[in-house]
């Protein structure tokens, strides 16, 4: 009854009304100008189930011109009327809910009101960012109890506050088809991070696979506190458990993220310090080369020269790959000379260009960033297995050069990023 005299209002009179009462067996309303005897007046009998309108004022104010707001077009009347395109398309934006209701109601309303109808309208499918977190456990058990070969896990910690209640950290989801298809494709496991932009922060762990057509092949997904060396030994221990099991030579590729490098070394070799056991001994670590090409412009400067040491990375020829690494030594020079006339200075000059990442000997001292000049320079500590093709031993990388695979399925999900962790699961299964 609400959203009809709602709509009615908006819609047809164009007018606007104060609610008198409104309980849940009477609805009172009336024109906001006291000089208009407009009402309408409804209710639902003792022995009802439906509402009925008892009384009808009509309108006898004039209106002179259309208002630019209406008092009535409330965030959650848009939100109800939005609710079909919202719920089948959780990334439609708020300046879309703007436009829609403006063609709809010839009405503007703010940013902020769009906002706020669209985050109702999720509530009403999907629960509050709260509710979200207590439903998730019961959600996993269910779709792993319905779907055999299914495994997830979670991480707890006592709340403060309630003492015997649990509060979730950490949530773990791999799906059983691909569990059962991953030993049959190319023991090659992309893994990345991406961060959540609802109301509680968080971080996006994924492990992508692809098989004999390079096809994605998602085998895990994880939503932890950070990025960091704890959360992702927890994420790749699973991995290497439930998913990779006794597959041998599996070869991780990978950002230089040092919370990534720390995980992968404990993994691989132990960490006393941290109380952890080498798990996956045989783990074959590989650079992503768009990360590390990043890291290059950051250096140099120059798009023409990072694709050039993007050739260096993929070249499998040893003739060509000395003379792209003659080439670029040439070009850098010639660059940072020429980045010296600009004064191009910045903080980051002082910090090292490329960070220890736990290879280096006890004697080895890393050039700062404005102390580098040519790209042997730059490049010199880093090992040439973990970022070029010609140096892959036994062809772990098979070829695979980047984490695109990972990036690629961050941006299936970058729409529901901003949306409870219900909504993240259930996209993840469908």
């Amino acid at each position: 009854m609400k959203e009809a005299i709602k709509r009615w209002s908006t819609l047809s009179l164009q007018r606007q009304f104060k609610v008198l009462k409104s309980s849940p067996r009477t609805y009172d309303v009336r024109c906001v100008r006291s000089e208009c005897p407009f009402r309408v007046y409804a209710s639902m009998g003792k022995w009802q189930d439906f509402w009925e309108v008892k009384k009808i004022v009509e309108h006898t104010c004039l209106l002179e011109q259309l208002e630019p707001q209406h008092r009535n077009l409330s965030a959650g009347f848009i939100a109800n009327y939005m609710y079909p395109l919202i719920v089948d398309n959780p990334s439609y934006e708020p300046k879309s809910i703007i436009c829609a209701v403006e063609e709809e109601f010839k009405y503007k309303i703010s940013y902020n009101k769009a906002y706020r109808a669209k985050q109702k309208a999720l509530q009403m499918r999907w629960g509050t960012y709260k509710a979200s977190y207590h439903n998730i456990p019961a959600l996993l058990h269910t779709i792993c109890l319905r779907n055999p070969g299914n495994y997830y896990d979670l991480k707890t910690y006592p709340c403060a506050q309630k003492p015997g209640k649990q509060v979730l950290q950490r949530s773990f989801l791999a799906l059983g088809a691909c569990i059962e298809v991953f030993p049959h494709c190319r023991p090659v496991i992309c893994i990345d991070g991406t961060f959540l932009t609802g109301r509680y922060k968080g971080t996006i762990l994924t492990a992508v696979a692809a098989d004999g057509n390079r096809q994605l092949l998602p085998l895990a997904i994880a939503f932890v506190e950070k990025e960091s060396g704890d959360t992702w030994y927890w994420f790749l221990q699973r991995v290497k458990q439930m998913i990779v099991k006794d597959v041998e030579n599996v070869c991780l590729i990978h950002d230089r993220h040092k919370g990534i490098l720390q995980a992968i070394d404990d993994i691989q070799n132990g960490s006393t310090e941290r109380s952890r056991t080498a798990l996956w001994p045989d783990l074959k670590s590989r650079w992503c080369m768009r990360h590390m090409g990043a890291n290059f412009h950051t250096q140099f400067k120059n798009k023409i020269l990072m694709k050039l040491f993007k050739r260096l990375c993929s070249q499998n020829q040893k003739r060509k790959f000395n003379f792209l690494w003659k080439k670029l030594d040439e070009l850098t020079k010639k660059q940072t000379a020429e980045l010296a006339k600009r004064s191009v200075n910045t903080e980051d000059d002082d910090q090292v260009s490329l960070e220890d990442v736990g290879l280096d000997g006890p004697n080895v001292r890393r050039k700062r960033r404005k102390a580098i000049k040519t790209f042997s320079e730059w490049i010199e500590h880093e090992p040439k297995e973990k970022w070029a093709l010609l140096f892959d031993e036994g062809g772990a990388r098979y070829g695979l050069m980047t984490t695109n695979l990972a990036e690629v399925y961050n941006w299936v999900l970058r729409g529901v990023r901003s949306l409870p962790l219900v909504l993240h699961f259930c996209c993840v299964f469908h």
